[in-house]
């Protein structure tokens, strides 16, 4: 997590509002992430977690969320090793002074495939 705190946040920064603001795609996928060290590796996720994390490869996303964004970050986060940063803003230019965060993928991502069902579940 970074502590940044600025007062412009990415202009391609994105509100996700409804789960249709999130890409549509629920199957387990495939994605290959490198590290700022260059270690590689791939990680299969599925349902919110694949959509989130697409959502991130497309740009930063506002953390406030009314679908709970957060509780999937922290999963990629802290099961899949996948760097997430934080970074806080703060907006003065009203009467009330308002803070809050961007999630922005720090690790290089990128899709690999779908993942094919299993012949058991698929009979």
């Amino acid at each position: 997590m970074r502590e940044k705190i600025d007062t412009i946040p990415p202009q391609n920064a994105r509100w996700i509002i409804s789960n249709r603001d999130l890409p549509q795609r629920y199957g387990p996928a495939r994605f290959q992430v490198t590290k700022e060290d260059g270690r590689a590796y791939t990680l299969v996720v599925s349902k919110r977690k694949r959509q989130v994390l697409e959502a991130l490869m497309k740009g930063p996303l506002y953390c406030a969320s009314p679908i709970r964004l957060s509780d999937n970050v922290l999963l990629l986060r802290n099961e899949y090793d996948v760097a997430i940063a934080t970074d806080f803003y703060t907006d003065d230019s009203g009467p009330i002074s308002t803070h809050f965060g961007i999630y922005t993928l720090t690790d290089c991502v990128v899709f690999v495939g779908e993942v094919a069902p299993k012949a058991e579940e698929a009979a």
